[in-house]
């Protein structure tokens, strides 16, 4: 299943307003999550705590939202009470993400596309381990970005059909096109953040 056309055909089909908007909260993520990291690191937890309640439903003989939204509200709950366990859940869970997204793109068959989702889950739990400061700026930087373009494509359809069409239509060519933006912006956001994160440390706020 190729998630990213189903999620740029999905954005592609929304309003401006929602363009607008997914692409707003990607801009707070990418370039300001520090600033708000217990808050966007709890959504994020609840994020993927709502896709593994869909996922493990049969387990729990509950209807899959009920199981979504209680394993969602759960993490999203933990997360705000203890902030490093959301840091591991939010960098496993992305870096997962992000491995069996690129796994896709690049071709691999579905084994292959699996094993790069928990090679990139174990390497994210790793690193929130042993490095809890920087994580969550690599996290919502990622995260963002990857709303930005989502934001983007809503946008561009609602308001310039000619260029969210032909957007699509690059990506749909170009397997690899929007890897190498996400890479790009992520370079500059998580530059950012840093850079803002250690300018506060120095002036004392």
């Amino acid at each position: 299943m190729d998630y990213q056309v189903l999620i740029f055909r999905w954005a592609s089909f929304q309003t401006g307003g929602t363009g607008a908007a997914i692409f707003a909260f990607g801009l707070l993520y990418a370039f300001f999550g520090f600033r708000f990291a217990r808050f966007l690191l709890a959504v994020s937890a609840g994020g993927f705590g709502a896709v593994a309640g869909w996922k493990l439903a049969g387990l729990t003989g509950l209807t899959p939202a009920l199981t979504s939204f209680l394993l969602a509200a759960g993490m999203a709950a933990v997360t705000l009470r203890y902030e490093r366990v959301g840091v591991v859940i939010a960098s496993g869970g992305t870096l997962g993400a992000l491995g069996y997204y690129l796994a896709a793109q690049v071709g691999f068959h579905f084994a292959a596309r699996w094993a790069c989702t928990f090679a990139g889950g174990g390497l994210g739990l790793a690193l929130a381990w042993s490095n809890k400061r920087a994580m969550p700026l690599v996290v919502t930087s990622v995260q963002g970005v990857a709303l930005m373009i989502v934001g983007f494509v809503g946008l561009s359809n609602a308001l310039l059909p000619s260029l969210g069409v032909t957007f699509l239509e690059w990506t749909a060519d170009w397997s690899l096109l929007v890897p190498a933006m996400l890479g790009m912006l992520w370079v500059t956001a998580y530059s950012c953040q840093a850079n803002t994160q250690q300018g506060d440390i120095r002036s004392g706020a």
